[in-house]
């Protein structure tokens, strides 16, 4: 398939091309989109649009049982996604409250394209994002007592309230406050949390590593990020004078990092107000687990789920919805009314998840979406047989692979960033070579 690349600002001008073997051209280049996406759908080797041909024949092509259960609609997107920069924090709706939502929006006459309109379809759109390199990231509500601790850890300057009301479990209307604030109000708030932020770190490396007055030390996340995605000596130190921890050499993958309990934590958010000076959503990054993923490690985004990407490379499947509800580190429409009536505010101990092996060569990422299921193949010169049902992309990641269905001779060579379609009546992938494919098919 011939996919679109989409030049998103917070997107790294160089991670996509260097996966599809080709030069940069300067410019970001943010997502790499193949699926039947109505605004960017993949183009087949006849010349043909994937959201063309579903949309004439969805039986044909999806397969008649994931046509009928989706309603003649593809069910998922896949992506490459390249950040450089953070993207906003945001959260997706149930299918209930999407439903819910697009009929208000409707009802009420907003352009589907207006600036401040919510929903844009009836949708949901749960995600999964695989890391294809170290992936940082805010996932999920922090757990309230390791807030709480962060909080007296960094001791900042009219923060009380807050802490105050995490003590009392109070999440929501905490939330709920900060989120509402105007800008003029919140300013000093981030001001105030960047300074402790930095001083939090600068006591790190002033006692050569050694924790820092507050809580005994637990795991932690093992590097972190700055919003420029850089790592020259002019950006090690910025603006504010922090020092990036992504220049401090690896750090190990548990433990204290590169130092102090909250290190990783604390150089984030110093990094995101002096970025964001006046955005409320630098103090919701306060309240979210802050996650370094591994290769081949993920994260599941479910409806609710409060989540924000911070830098690295990964492949995202997720249902082919566009409705994002945004809580900051951005200039678009926030609604904190109703950004707060989908957000799920349970913590979330553990935000990461799993592959499973299934098979020799092959590993599932069990999210329960009724959306997509994904898989992971790694070949190393054999062939492997993947038994999904319904239609079908096959992206390369790694390596040249040669994608074909059992029953046919046709097959399609692909390498690093390439992909193919197999339609919902065609038989099982064949899959040979070397390298690493995922098969994203309806559930």
């Amino acid at each position: 398939m011939t996919n679109t690349i989409r030049d998103y600002a917070w997107g790294s001008p160089t991670a996509i091309p260097a996966l599809l073997g080709v030069e940069p051209d300067g410019k970001p280049q943010a997502e790499l989109w193949m699926g039947a996406h109505e605004s960017a759908p993949s183009v087949l080797p006849s010349g043909e649009s994937l959201y063309d041909v579903v949309s004439a024949a969805p039986s044909s092509v999806l397969g008649e049982e994931t046509a009928e259960r989706f309603d003649g609609r593809f069910p998922f997107l896949a992506k490459i996604l390249a950040a450089a920069q953070p993207l906003s924090i945001q959260a997706h709706p149930s299918p209930e409250q999407a439903v819910d939502g697009y009929r208000r929006d409707e009802e009420a006459g907003i352009p589907r394209d207006a600036a401040d309109r919510n929903y844009k379809d009836s949708w949901p759109k749960p995600e999964i994002l695989i890391a294809l390199e170290p992936f940082d990231a805010l996932v999920g509500f922090r757990p309230l007592d390791r807030t709480v601790a962060l909080l007296e850890a960094l001791d900042p300057t009219g923060l009380e309230d807050l802490t105050a009301a995490l003590r009392d479990g109070k999440l929501r209307e905490a939330f709920t406050e900060f989120m509402s604030n105007d800008r003029d109000a919140i300013r000093p708030l981030v001001a105030a949390l960047g300074e402790a932020c930095e001083q939090y770190v600068e006591r790190v490396h002033t006692t050569g590593g050694a924790e820092p007055a507050g809580p005994s030390a637990v795991a932690a996340p093992s590097d972190a990020v700055g919003a420029s995605g850089q790592t020259t000596a002019s950006s090690e130190a910025g603006a504010s004078g922090v020092v990036d921890a992504s220049a401090l050499g690896e750090a190990p993958a548990s433990g204290d990092g590169p130092g102090g309990e909250f290190f990783v934590e604390a150089e984030t958010l110093a990094r995101l107000a002096a970025d964001f000076p006046d955005d409320p959503g630098v103090l919701a990054a306060l309240l979210l687990n802050r996650v370094r993923l591994e290769r081949f490690e993920s994260v599941y985004l479910p409806a609710g789920n409060v989540h924000a990407y911070l830098r690295g490379t990964g492949f995202e499947v997720m249902a082919n919805s566009d409705n994002v509800l945004r809580g900051g580190l951005t200039s678009k429409h926030i609604d904190v009314p109703e950004l707060v009536s989908v957000i799920d505010f349970e913590p979330l101990a553990d935000p990461v998840l799993h592959g499973t092996a299934v098979a020799p060569g092959v590993t599932a990422y069990e999210t329960g979406s009724p959306y997509f299921a994904v898989r992971r193949v790694d070949l190393d010169g054999d062939t492997v047989v993947v038994p999904a049902e319904g239609a079908r992309i096959v992206a390369v990641v790694d390596g040249d692979v040669t994608v074909g269905a059992e029953g046919t001779d046709e097959t399609e060579a692909l390498s690093g960033g390439q992909s193919a379609f197999l339609a919902g009546p065609e038989g099982p992938c064949n899959l040979r070579g070397s390298g690493t494919a995922f098969v994203v098919s309806a559930r």
